[in-house]
């Protein structure tokens, strides 16, 4: 979640316990003991560690599975996530299990222990970044919606969906939307973009999401809200889901005009990202941005032509805000000036792709 939206709330957002099985693999009785432990990355120092001891364990002769509770913010702890004035922080979360009457090949501490990285950015996630399966819904103008809630007011700036490699790949478009939220359904309408097609930027770890920057400055209110989006065609548009984290309660889909929740159990990975960003360029792909080239187009506002430099062996794409191409080139120039006179006034967007197939796109208007 935000870094600093947790921090306005600590001890909300951090959990009492952690609950964990622990098996023995062994073919004897073992004496177990379990540690969790949280190490800030920025200094590799253990900030918090909770021990339990479970005595002795069954062989996995008899099949027997403990459950383990550390306490993390509650009794005896009370521990939450520090802050150093860092805008943005990642501990490492370490549970272990360890057996002083293990010897031999059996004493394999990397077998024994869990490690999990919590990122504190400027967006918010129920899932961990891997999709085990995906989610799709069906029918022109369906809609889907993720519910989050804020602290305090705060400035969305774009909308991260991870969409998965399938065996068909949609030709379909979306509109990102966001929405107020009433009796636990969205509600008002605060935000709808432009139809945009929908781009697979692989399954590799760390996956990477499609970035939807919101074209305008949109102030979400504290409280719970919604984002989410409304396909154009009826084409599957197929979001990847993880199924290790549940958030079941805050995904809903629309097809005939009401809200319905999922009946599905897993996380969607569709993330808002807050702060405040510069609107050129809108669009991008990845969570963390790659090293690139500068890209400029200039004037903005235009009037008869513009000037695209920094594209080299990219293609341009010109689309007006009904989402429709009124003018393509391919392999630009490094500088190129192109005629936007039999324009008409008003907004578009610069679509620039890469011959890596990256895509940004950027605001242009045009002014007479």
């Amino acid at each position: 979640m935000p870094w600093d939206q947790y921090l306005l709330n600590p001890s909300k957002y951090t959990k009492t316990d952690f609950d964990f099985e622990v098996t023995n693999r062994s073919v004897s009785d073992l004496a177990v003991q379990n540690m969790y432990q949280v190490i800030d990355k920025s200094t590799n120092s253990t900030i918090f560690t909770s021990t339990i001891s479970n005595g002795l364990i069954p062989s996995f002769i008899g099949e027997t599975v403990e459950n383990v509770t550390f306490p993390i913010n509650s009794s005896p702890y009370n521990f939450t996530f520090p802050s150093d004035g860092d805008s943005e922080k990642e501990f490492e979360i370490v549970y272990s299990t360890q057996s002083n009457t293990i010897a031999g090949q059996e004493q394999n501490t990397a077998n024994d222990t869990v490690r999990y990285s919590q990122v504190f950015s400027s967006y918010y996630a129920y899932d961990d970044g891997s999709p085990e399966r995906a989610y799709t819904i069906i029918g022109a103008g369906s809609q889907l919606a993720y519910g989050y809630e804020l602290e305090e007011a705060d400035t969305l700036q774009s909308i991260l969906i991870h969409f998965p490699e399938m065996f068909t790949l949609s030709d379909n478009s979306i509109k990102v939307m966001i929405w107020s939220e009433a009796s636990g359904l969205p509600s008002d309408t605060l935000y709808v973009g432009y139809a945009r097609d929908t781009l697979y930027v692989g399954d590799t770890l760390p996956v990477r999401f499609m970035r939807f920057y919101i074209d305008r400055e949109t102030i979400i209110p504290a409280g719970k809200f919604f984002i989410g989006f409304e396909q154009s065609l009826n084409d599957k548009v197929y979001i990847g889901f993880d199924m290790n984290n549940e958030s079941q309660s805050n995904l809903f889909f629309n097809v005939d005009g009401d809200w319905e929740p999922t009946s599905f159990v897993g996380s969607l990975m569709m993330r808002p990202d807050f702060g405040k960003v510069s609107l050129n360029p809108i669009y991008s792909l990845s969570v963390e941005e790659s090293d690139k080239q500068t890209i400029e187009i200039y004037p903005n506002p235009a009037n008869g032509s513009i000037t695209i430099r920094g594209a080299e062996n990219a293609t341009l794409q010109l689309i007006n805000v009904t989402g429709q191409i009124v003018y393509s080139e391919y392999n630009l120039a490094y500088e190129n000036t192109i005629d936007i006179s039999q324009l008409n006034r008003g907004v578009y967007f610069v679509r620039i792709t890469t011959q890596e197939q990256t895509t940004e796109d950027y605001k242009l208007i045009i002014a007479r």
